[in-house]
């Protein structure tokens, strides 16, 4: 009898990211890296934020938190509003660049404006630590990035 894992023909697995999520799924970090990074220098912005978490985690990699930043931000300024919470967190926490207050709140405000609701507590906790100044200037470089991002499209 086959296994799942044979029934998959990777000629059903149409692209990259997909290959790369196959290999991750089952715990084959090495291979999704390969699938990943092919698919994220096409601009798959998912196998971007993938990457991202995978650096940031250690998966199949050292954990590289600039790696992590890098691959967080090429998916961030996609739109990506996973990579935005991910990369807001960074920022907040200091995590492979100086932690910048601002910077994160933009950027987890940009993640909340894109769906992300898991950051509406961090952002309450984190204004707590801000002047209503730095907040309104976070508010202005969400507005700027969103039109950057609009932009791109």
């Amino acid at each position: 009898m086959k296994t799942p894992d044979k029934l998959l023909e990777f000629k059903d697995l149409k692209t990259d990211y997909k290959k790369g999520t196959y290999y991750y799924d089952r715990k084959n970090y090495k291979e999704a890296l390969v699938w990943y990074k092919k698919a994220a220098k096409q601009g798959n912005v998912f196998a971007q934020s993938n990457l991202g978490y995978m650096y940031y985690n250690g998966d199949g990699v050292s954990q590289d938190y600039k790696e992590a930043l890098i691959w967080y931000k090429k998916a961030a300024k996609q739109g990506d509003a996973t990579a935005q919470f991910n990369l807001g967190l960074m920022y907040y926490e200091g995590e492979g660049i100086s932690q910048d207050l601002t910077q994160a709140y933009s950027w987890l405000y940009l993640a909340y404006i894109h769906g992300f609701k898991k950051s509406a507590e961090t952002l309450k906790t984190l204004a707590k630590k801000m002047s209503s100044k730095q907040i309104a200037k976070a508010k202005k470089n969400s507005s700027q990035l969103v039109q950057k991002i609009n932009s791109n499209k």
